[in-house]
């Protein structure tokens, strides 16, 4: 999943996902969750559940405070949604708090690959530009560890 767009939340609070994306995620078992960037991720299951064993089998994931934040705030609170068939997914009324998500605002709709980021647009933009003030070492930090695991 890839590419960057734009869509307004509806006023019933549903988001249109760009039907490049959506042919990739599918309709049914989709998983929307919190991100620590303030932005929601959108994982068809299968995806999701690899983040999710990954998280629940780190050493410490029953007994570590911050292990246990994490998965309260990421695992734990998602949701399972299903996309209609124009396209759109209805986001709870808590995310679209924690996302600064209002109706009938800009959204940005991110395919990030494995899964997919809906930010506040206005949001976004912000981040993206304290970012792209940073990339080249993003960049030069990405190929050390590139280098170190010998890919």
């Amino acid at each position: 999943m890839r590419g960057e767009y734009t869509n307004k939340l509806d006023d019933k609070g549903r988001l249109m996902i760009p039907p490049k994306i959506r042919k990739e995620l599918g309709f049914t078992n989709l998983i929307l969750t919190r991100s620590s960037d303030k932005c929601l991720r959108l994982y068809c299951e299968t995806e999701y559940e690899k983040v999710e064993n990954e998280i629940m089998g780190t050493k410490g994931s029953d007994i570590d405070e911050r292990i246990l934040n994490v998965n309260r705030r990421l695992i734990a609170a998602c949701v399972e949604i299903e996309m209609d068939k124009a396209g759109r997914i209805n986001i709870p009324l808590t995310f679209r708090k924690y996302a600064g998500l209002e109706i009938k605002e800009n959204c940005t709709v991110l395919g990030s690959g494995k899964f997919v980021e809906i930010w506040n647009e206005k949001d976004y933009l912000n981040w993206a530009e304290n970012v792209d003030d940073n990339l080249a070492q993003d960049v030069d930090y990405l190929l050390e560890i590139i280098r170190k695991d010998g890919k």
